[in-house]
């Protein structure tokens, strides 16, 4: 390609996408014309507003320039961005939320959705019921993130334990409390 831009005298243009994990180029053939050449752009959806395309070099050998954005209007043509920044847009980017995030309040709410004042029994059927109650709250994941979360409120919040196949929640004091007057008010 090299030799056919010099004996040409072309510009050769060649769209090459990344790892989903980081910024290298995909295969042998990325990684090669990646070296070879002059600029590497790369292109981007916005983290707020998936309307925007943002455009940054990668790697450029000649003058450096700015990050633009632009849109596409309804006509299918690029529309470039003048008052918006990318810079400004990577700081207000918005990591989501963890689990770890949440509030202990807003933990023992989910969790006493999901148990309902009783353990539950398997695995399975905690996880499950970990992502709906927790969906309740606004805090909507998969499985693999309810898997995660249920590790975490045993090892570290201690909020739920396990006793052969059956989780229980450990209601706090105040919870506790309501539950026992709810027993004396069915009586």
């Amino acid at each position: 390609m090299m030799e056919w831009s010099s004996k040409y005298n072309l510009h050769i243009h060649c769209v090459l996408h990344l790892n989903k994990g980081d910024n290298n180029v995909r295969g042998h053939i990325g990684t090669e014309m990646g070296n070879k050449a002059e600029t590497v752009l790369v292109i981007s959806k916005s983290n707020i507003t998936p309307q925007i395309s943002e455009v940054r070099a990668l790697h450029i050998r000649e003058k450096e320039f700015q990050p633009f954005a632009f849109s596409v209007n309804d006509e299918g043509l690029p529309i470039l961005m003048d008052e918006y920044s990318p810079d400004d847009e990577s700081n207000k980017t918005k990591r989501r939320m963890s689990f770890k995030d949440l509030t202990i309040e807003q933990h023992r709410t989910a969790l006493a959705l999901a148990f309902q004042e009783k353990p539950i029994r398997g695995y399975e059927k905690t996880v499950s019921a970990l992502c709906k109650s927790y969906e309740s709250i606004g805090f909507k994941r998969g499985r693999s993130v309810a898997v995660k979360l249920l590790h975490y409120l045993i090892s570290e919040l201690k909020l739920v334990s396990k006793i052969d196949k059956l989780f229980y929640y450990d209601m706090s004091p105040a919870e506790a409390i309501l539950f026992d007057e709810s027993e004396i008010s069915e009586e």
